[in-house]
């Protein structure tokens, strides 16, 4: 904030007020700002109805509340107010939250005046990304509660019982194990469906042959673990196992880069050097006999994702939906010249099918990396 030469930080984002105070409700819907000085302490403003998870949350003494008939934009700056913000001041605001609509963006800068409002970037988030041992215990909690939620998947799918079915055994499961609400719904699809992007389970009836797609997330005290396995319905052929070694081998070699002092630039440039070195080295981006046809000639080469620029990771930790990564802080793209930090926490992908999709939650340790979920990388035949 001092080098932004801020005075005041407008907090609206979720996951940032929980960041600095422990304040979590799923009544985000309402209107809620942190108001974070430059010194001294920071002021929560929230719904009144809300109050008692202040004393359950966090480390607040108080906060101030709005009513069904208060102006809370008004509210807003009488919290400035009581902090003892100078009319000069530069109050910095979270231009890129969701929560930070036009509206309100709108309205705060209406009321607050003489004030400069300023965006403040992602102060907050950037934070955010190297994970204190307490954060990084949470996170280890959650792949711990995802590697059961996708044992119980794998258990539930057969031919003839429906995604729905699966869903149900993981949603269990999840509670079973003591996991949260996760910010995203699991995603769950199969055959025909594969190529939805962020679908969830049907009443489909899963048939010998179809892949079923596990995307699941275990969640302890709002911090995330992702972890996806697919899963092939009746015995593959031995060209799928073949292709299955082939995301293996590319995942593994992309995850032995991963250490303190590499830069996400050049492991996303390397990891898609070595997807489109393999695709070059079949037929292109030609697509054959996935859901007909002879088995026998599948293969994961001929079966990318749309496009050969896919992001092959991102940022893991705290999530309020509708959004449970922190890729929107930091993704694995050839643009993103981050230096990789003992501590951060990423959700790293296969990029190569959506047939054969492998995903793990890594952590960046002091001499490399760690996969905190545990569940075998294997095809599974079910």
């Amino acid at each position: 904030m001092v080098a932004a030469d801020l005075d005041v930080l407008l907090v609206h984002t979720p996951e940032n007020i929980y960041y600095l105070t422990g304040y979590e409700t799923a009544g985000y819907f309402e209107y809620q700002v942190l108001a974070v000085p430059a010194s001294g302490a920071p002021s929560l403003l929230i719904r009144n109805t809300e109050r008692f998870n202040v004393d359950e949350h966090t480390w607040l003494p108080e906060a101030h509340l709005w009513s069904a008939d208060t102006d809370y934009f008004e509210a807003t700056v009488q919290l400035l107010d009581s902090l003892g913000t100078p009319r000069s001041a530069r109050i910095g605001l979270e231009s890129h939250s969701w929560f930070v609509t036009a509206q309100v963006s709108a309205a705060l800068t209406a009321k607050l005046q003489g004030r400069q409002v300023v965006d403040s970037g992602r102060i907050i988030e950037r934070r955010r990304l190297v994970k204190s041992l307490a954060e990084q215990a949470y996170v280890r909690a959650a792949a711990a509660i995802v590697d059961r939620m996708m044992a119980a998947g794998v258990a539930a799918a057969s031919a003839g019982r429906s995604e729905l079915d699966v869903a149900a055994a993981v949603q269990q499961k999840q509670m079973l194990a003591g996991g949260e609400y996760p910010a995203l719904p699991h995603f769950v699809k199969s055959g025909d469906r594969l190529m939805l992007q962020h679908a969830t389970a049907t009443d489909k009836r899963l048939s010998t042959g179809d892949f079923l797609h596990l995307e699941l997330l275990g969640v302890t005290r709002r911090y995330h673990a992702a972890l996806t396995r697919t899963v092939h319905i009746g015995q593959a052929s031995a060209s799928v196992r073949q292709s299955a070694s082939v995301v293996f081998d590319i995942a593994d070699q992309m995850l032995n880069e991963l250490r303190p002092g590499a830069t996400i630039s050049e492991i996303t440039k390397h990891g898609r050097d070595r997807i489109n070195a393999l695709r070059g080295d079949v037929h292109g981006d030609t697509r054959v006999a996935l859901h007909g046809g002879d088995p026998n000639e599948f293969s994961v080469i001929l079966a990318p994702f749309p496009g050969t620029n896919r992001r092959l990771g991102y940022s893991m930790g705290i999530g309020f939906p509708p959004n449970a990564g922190e890729a929107h802080t930091s993704d694995f793209r050839e643009s993103n010249p981050l230096e990789l930090q003992p501590g951060m926490v990423f959700h790293m992908l296969s990029g190569v099918s959506p047939e054969l999709t492998f995903t793990e939650t890594v952590l960046i340790t002091a001499n490399g990396s760690e996969r905190l979920t545990q569940t075998p990388r294997k095809l599974v035949e079910a």
